[in-house]
């Protein structure tokens, strides 16, 4: 089964969810919300992005 977190918000989460094998996540850690007028200059602004919000890996 794959698993995607929502509602990261912090680095110990983050290292949490790789702990318990977590696939991927997303959320405020990696970006705040955004109007709609900011995020078309920020698409602009950035190499388009495909696939999965963040992989993280599972702590060594």
């Amino acid at each position: 089964m794959k698993v995607i977190a929502e509602g990261v918000e912090s680095a110990d989460q983050r290292d949490w969810l790789a702990s318990q094998h977590c696939d991927d996540v997303q959320g405020f850690l990696f970006g705040q919300p955004v109007l709609p007028d900011e995020f078309e200059l920020l698409l602009a602004s950035q190499p388009f992005m495909t696939g999965p919000p963040h992989r993280i890996q599972s702590p060594s």
